[in-house]
């Protein structure tokens, strides 16, 4: 709106330019013109009444009375020394001699005189005029009285051209002007309306003249002006998107260390419950790592790498990377930071580490013990019934091997993500009965029974649900010295849940969090003695993930153990 006075204000200066101007010209013309015009009213005065003394001049010595009556004149006669002969008005004989009267003296030497002044004799302003004939001046005089009234009126005509031309003259300027700054008008409307957001303003442009060109050079101006803060538009909507969609926390800061852009995931590493763009990072977070890594990229101008730890929902290995912001100058206008959880790498890279290191492990010692009888079998004779006895152990060991590496590759291909399941609707009846074929004996061995409950319909991939049975079922097996064993299925309103109950030892609750790990054993001695990989639950829960279910167990020393999985039906199978 500033804009907009100010071209109002221009309208107003122009206006009062154009009056002054039209002040100045015509007050000046009237000035002059009555100067002039009032110099020659009295010059044509001046010679009337010079020509009434030359009339008098020549009827002299008649009486001249009723002449200065009719002609509303007053006549005076002086001879050569200054004694007034005759007067109109006065007695002669009592007035002082006029012989230092202006136009007398003028007369006396030029042969005629005039003057303008108050005469004290009749106590007004009269204009004079003497002529010098025959020794004796004549002189005629006229009250100013009619030579200003018609002055005045000559002014007060002047005024009035003035007062008009003005007028008129204001009313074309106003209009003009009008004409003149509109289209200005119309572009500062326009401007404050590109200004207020409204890109799609133009100005209307007609004629040709200079103003025209600048409508049309704004309009261009407005349209590159849109597309350009479209594009910017554009990218700042990307990088928005980009910087809110990072997985990693994201902060920027200025030169004075006052944080101007951050990221959602960056506000919840820090817990911030406000924006706190704007204020100082030393104000908002309290990490000194966090603190020394923007600090270091503005001072020295490079990249620069802190890890640290933070507390959210736990402890979380972090780490930041910040790297100095430059101008076109080259000078450094602040910082940006990037910070990215470790966390879940430190975890894999220590899953890793103990995965190289349980598998070295787990095939070291049968692969020692493998090797120790073939050496002696090798190095020594020994009788059938010892031959029998090594063979044996060395199928055992090769047996353990090769359940550790088609264990492995099972887990393998569950973790790459290339199995595709086949999902069906099939009964559970049939799986139990295969189920009990396949353990009866390892199960009547130990003394213990089988006991399948359910009958029911899932829906899922029939050979993996097999397999995670199957898993449960040698486990509870293996860890049973007593009692039975049940199978159940069981169905709810959302979940179809499969679990293996045993008598076994049961497992202390601290444990439980890190039962379906790889290689995890409670009891790693009886494990590894009972022959298993210690990848069966892992694989368990690999299987039930794929069914976007999940495993669970549940236990107690003393109390036996439960095992299995829950699995969500469809949304065409939910129990209202």
């Amino acid at each position: 709106m500033v804009q907009l006075k100010r071209y109002r204000s221009l309208t107003t200066k122009l206006l009062i330019g154009y009056v002054s101007l039209l002040l100045i010209v015509f007050g000046s013309t009237s000035i002059v013109s009555e100067k002039l015009i009032g110099a020659r009213f009295v010059s044509t005065v001046d010679e009337s009444l010079l020509r009434q003394a030359k009339l008098i001049a020549d009827n002299y010595p008649n009486p001249v009375t009723h002449i200065a009556h009719s002609l509303g004149l007053r006549i005076s006669i002086i001879d050569s020394y200054g004694t007034v002969l005759v007067e109109s008005e006065e007695n002669p004989q009592a007035m002082e001699q006029h012989l230092d009267r202006p136009e007398v003296k003028t007369a006396l030497v030029r042969g005629q005189g005039f003057s303008s002044r108050f005469s004290s004799t009749l106590g007004t302003s009269l204009r004079y005029a003497a002529l010098y004939q025959d020794g004796i001046i004549f002189r005629v005089a006229i009250p100013l009285t009619m030579v200003n009234n018609s002055l005045i009126q000559l002014r007060t005509i002047s005024f009035l051209a003035t007062a008009f031309a003005i007028f008129f003259g204001s009313i074309f300027a106003f209009a003009w002007n009008k004409k003149i700054l509109n289209p200005l008008t119309e572009i500062t409307d326009v401007a404050e309306a590109i200004a207020r957001g409204n890109l799609s303003s133009r100005i209307s442009t007609t004629g040709t003249d200079e103003i025209a060109t600048l409508a049309t050079s704004f309009n261009l101006m407005a349209d590159r002006l849109s597309l350009t803060i479209s594009d910017l538009t554009g990218e700042r909507n990307k990088l928005n998107a980009v910087i809110t969609s990072m997985a990693d926390g994201l902060i920027t800061i200025d030169s004075n260390k006052n944080i101007t852009v951050i990221n959602p995931q960056a506000c919840n590493l820090f817990n911030f419950t406000s924006n706190p763009v704007g204020s100082p990072l030393w104000q908002m977070i309290r990490t000194p790592e966090v603190i020394t890594a923007f600090t270091n990229a503005l001072e020295n101008g490079q990249l620069v790498s802190q890890q640290f730890s933070l507390w959210v929902q736990g402890e979380r290995q972090m780490e930041i990377r910040s790297i100095p912001l430059k101008d076109e100058n080259n000078q450094i206008i602040g910082a940006v930071g990037v910070i990215h959880d470790l966390t879940e790498i430190k975890r894999l890279e220590r899953v890793r580490r103990d995965f190289v290191s349980n598998v070295s492990h787990e095939l070291r010692t049968p692969l020692t013990s493998v090797n120790g009888f073939i050496e002696t079998l090798r190095d020594n004779e020994l009788d059938r019934e010892t031959e029998l006895h090594f063979l044996e152990i060395m199928y055992t060991e090769t047996q353990r091997m090769i359940n550790l590496i088609s264990d492995l590759l099972t887990i393998s291909r569950l973790e790459s993500g290339h199995t595709t399941l086949k999902k069906a609707v099939f009964p559970i009846e049939p799986l139990w009965r295969e189920l009990e074929m396949l353990f009866l004996a390892k199960a009547d061995q130990k003394g213990l029974t089988l006991d399948f409950q359910g009958k029911l319909d899932i829906y899922g991939d029939r050979d993996q649900i097999k397999q995670i049975l199957i898993n449960l079922i040698d486990n509870a097996i293996k860890y049973s010295d007593k009692g039975s064993i049940i199978i159940a299925a069981k169905q709810d309103p959302r979940n179809i849940t499969l679990s293996v109950t045993d008598k076994g030892p049961g497992i202390p609750a601290e444990e439980h969090s890190r039962l379906f790990e790889r290689f995890y054993r409670v009891d790693k001695a009886r494990s590894r003695a009972q022959g298993g990989t210690g990848l069966g639950l892992s694989i368990v829960k690999h299987i039930a993930e794929e069914h976007n279910g999940k495993p669970f167990v549940k236990s107690n020393p003393g109390e036996g153990s439960t095992f299995g999985v829950e699995l969500p039906l469809p949304e065409s199978w939910y129990i209202k």
